[in-house]
């Protein structure tokens, strides 16, 4: 458990906190400002506080954007390693329920590497090749794909579960079965099999190479724990970590 001033959630997050009211019984601002996009057009919100038995006033403060802005401890900043004392990251954090580790620090039984980036490809949706590729228009124009080692996502057509015999070809792949993915767009249902049962480890590699995008990773439909969290650079290859994790 950590003892902070503000946190801040991107998309996608979800926090359980638990507010520490000392204060003089009255009404207090809850104050929301928004990040990145949003700074540029001071977006903000607020709500009201209020101790049990206040009056029911608002409080004497005219919130603007600028005073949303808390100072003290922050946690879950944007772009921050760990090891600062006024920033406190998701990798910092520790739960509060103690887990025996058998069932996971044995040596899982398949290992993958899965590398995201925002990359500059032409990509179906939003660069026609021909008519308007990536770098054939201006800067502000350019969409760079996010991608799973330069993979783009692309629905099935049918259901990959209930109606597996209706999929169409190459609706499901992954980096072994695709090829001269940085010099063309792949794109499908990313799929890794496993049997089942199995332990699996999956290590995220932010790549970091296209601009620092901040956005969280989730996980649906299976067990899963965080075993490790770190921040290795600015921008990181997937050849940088592989050699890290073979030196332990």
């Amino acid at each position: 458990m950590s003892a902070v001033d503000s946190l801040l959630i991107t998309s996608g997050e979800r926090f359980d906190f638990v507010l520490n009211a000392d204060q003089m019984a009255s009404s207090f601002w809850i104050r929301f400002r928004g990040n990145m996009d949003w700074n540029s057009k001071n977006v903000f919100q607020t709500a009201i506080l209020r101790y049990e038995n206040s009056p029911d006033v608002e409080p004497d403060e005219i919130v603007t954007y600028e005073s949303t802005s808390r100072n003290g401890t922050v946690l879950n900043p944007i772009n921050h390693a760990p090891g600062d004392q006024k920033h406190v990251t998701v990798a910092e954090l520790k739960a509060l329920q103690e887990e025996s580790e058998a069932d996971w620090a044995r040596e899982p039984d398949h290992k993958f590497f899965l590398a995201y980036d925002f990359n500059a490809v032409d990509n179906w949706l939003y660069h026609d090749p021909e008519h308007y590729p990536l770098f054939g228009v201006g800067i502000h124009q350019r969409f760079f794909t996010p991608q799973v080692n330069h993979i783009s996502l692309r629905m099935p057509s049918s259901p990959p579960l209930s109606q597996h015999h209706a999929l169409s070809v190459n609706s499901l792949c992954n980096q072994s079965t695709v090829a001269n993915c940085k010099e063309k767009e792949c794109a499908c249902a990313y799929t890794l099999q496993v049997p089942l049962g199995s332990l699996v480890e999956v290590i995220l590699i932010d790549e970091g190479m296209t601009f620092d995008a901040t956005h969280p990773f989730n996980l649906h439909g299976y067990s899963f724990r965080v075993v490790a969290m770190e921040r290795i650079g600015s921008n990181v290859t997937v050849d940088q970590i592989r050699a890290m994790d073979d030196s332990g």
